[in-house]
């Protein structure tokens, strides 16, 4: 059982370090434009090399940006002792997508926080009803 565990957390190292990781190649191939000299546009590099949506190719910068900023604020959680845990930050790309609806990166941050703080399993639904209540009656964050 113990091999079962260190493997599937590798896993889960390796899924969450992907996404982050191509993000942020993509995001420094996009402000250094990069693609200009094979592609012209990002758009058709994002198209024709990787075969995705222009879109697609913004939520995965969009995404890396938002998971570092958040991993910068360091928020934690507390445990039923009040100790402050390790920061929590998103653990897929899939938490990470409701964020990219809020407008700033101080929306995006508060609701996390509301997230954290409310639940103790977080799935892409549960940010996904934060970021909904938060839009329908926004506070100055």
């Amino acid at each position: 059982m113990a091999t079962l565990k260190k493997l599937e957390t590798r896993i889960e190292t390796n899924i969450k370090k992907a996404w982050y990781e191509n993000g942020l190649c993509m995001m420094e191939i996009q402000q250094n434009g990069l693609y200009k000299k094979d592609y012209g546009t990002f758009k058709k590099y994002i198209k024709d090399r990787w075969g995705y949506s222009e879109q697609h190719g913004y939520r995965m910068i969009d995404s890396a940006e938002t998971y570092q900023l958040l991993d910068h604020e360091k928020l934690t959680q507390k445990d039923d002792l009040g100790e402050l845990s390790e920061p929590v930050l998103p653990e897929n790309e899939r938490q990470i997508r409701p964020l990219l609806e809020l407008e700033t990166y101080g929306e995006k941050a508060h609701v996390w926080r509301t997230v954290i703080d409310k639940y103790d399993r977080i799935s892409a639904r549960v940010i996904k009803d934060e970021v909904d209540a938060f839009i329908k009656h926004p506070i100055k964050v």
